[in-house]
């Protein structure tokens, strides 16, 4: 099991940032801490997410910022981020974008 903290709050003011979090979790692991962060969420809580697991991006986030080697490349929805050729291109290679 996964703990982020402990309590039930019934409401939450701020932001918070988790950086790498899925980082070495097992797909059953990935599952139950996205459930936690969508909660966290759920309570109007704004959560900077920096990670690498795509299918937990695009399921918690409405807006994405892809950075590549520190400098912002793209920016938009999950679904219009996941069709950007310079997003594709800088992370399956060069060449990738253009098939």
């Amino acid at each position: 099991m996964i703990t982020l903290g402990a309590g039930t709050p019934t409401s939450v003011e701020g932001a918070v940032t988790l950086d790498e979090v899925m980082a070495g979790l097992n797909p059953t692991e990935i599952t139950e801490i996205v459930g936690v962060i969508r909660s966290i969420r759920d309570f109007g809580v704004t959560i900077l997410l920096i990670e690498h697991v795509m299918q937990a991006v695009t399921s918690l986030a409405e807006r994405l910022y892809v950075l590549n080697q520190g400098r912002m490349i793209a920016e938009g929805t999950p679904a219009s981020i996941a069709e950007d050729p310079q997003v594709i291109e800088a992370y399956l290679g060069t060449g990738a974008g253009h098939v």
